[in-house]
């Protein structure tokens, strides 16, 4: 058997999540990559992304881990997976990883995006891709806001109920600001993130930047847990998995051969 990673990107707009739903006419990314190994294959295999994404949530390098037991090459995935794939789902790369490897314990760190654009005027094109946000923002209260997140705190605040989450300390180590045009673009890179956490972390900035949150209530959320405290959880639609980090040593086959 091998222990194959694939990295896939998708458009999350017409997909009820990452995580296959109890109700089978729901379309999930899970259940499109295993029907697609399935014709492939022939064989019943189930697949592990790093985190589930929610529904309209999109992924520009989701890592997947299956168990193999084809004679299919692992190279040959990739054009021979995204033949059988819908378009809104490709994969971008595949390789083979020692049978320890883990694709979520063994993840160091990951990074989100959040795409909003910053206009009155709303764009059709753009509608399934980011936040339309019509208010005026002041900048440097959306980054003084953002640097009393970064670091490691008891981020329950900012945890949508539901979570299973037992542990809510977390570790941002950098969140960062991109004005460009009328577009803005955050990226929150940490060693893990609870349930809704970004999009609430958007939320609460954007509701800052316009004036309605004091910086200080931020602070007070991250000391008490309060989330009434905090701003809104911004759309689905804006939110991005970008990348997920892995030690090198975790990805090399050969990293149990005698030197």
């Amino acid at each position: 058997m091998k222990n194959v990673l694939l990295t896939v990107a998708y458009d999350g707009s017409g997909f009820s999540g990452w995580q296959i739903q109890e109700k089978k006419d729901q379309r999930t990314v899970q259940g499109e990559l295993e029907k697609a190994l399935m014709r492939l294959t022939g064989q019943t295999v189930r697949v592990l992304a790093s985190g589930r994404t929610d529904a309209g949530v999109h992924a520009l390098a989701q890592p997947v881990q299956f168990s193999d037991g084809s004679t299919i090459p692992v190279e040959a995935f990739v054009p021979a997976l995204n033949s059988a794939l819908p378009q809104d789902v490709r994969v971008m790369g595949a390789r083979q990883v020692p049978e320890e490897f883990h694709v979520i314990r063994d993840a160091v760190a990951k990074t989100y995006l959040y795409r909003i654009r910053l206009s009155a005027d709303p764009d059709p094109f753009t509608r399934n891709f980011c936040w339309q946000y019509p208010y005026p923002v002041n900048f440097r209260a959306l980054e003084k806001s953002a640097t009393l997140l970064e670091g490691t705190h008891d981020f329950r605040a900012f945890c949508a109920s539901g979570s299973s989450a037992r542990n809510f300390v977390r570790t941002i180590y950098r969140l960062s600001l991109e004005p460009a045009d009328r577009m803005l673009e955050i990226r929150v890179r940490g060693n893990g993130f609870l349930y809704n956490m970004v999009r609430i972390i958007v939320g609460t900035l954007m509701m800052a930047g316009q004036g309605r949150l004091e910086p200080e209530r931020i602070t007070e959320a991250l000391e008490t847990g309060r989330r009434d405290l905090l701003g809104p959880t911004a759309p689905p639609r804006g939110l991005y998995l970008q990348e997920v980090e892995y030690p090198e040593q975790c990805l090399n086959q050969d990293r149990n051969l005698p030197e």
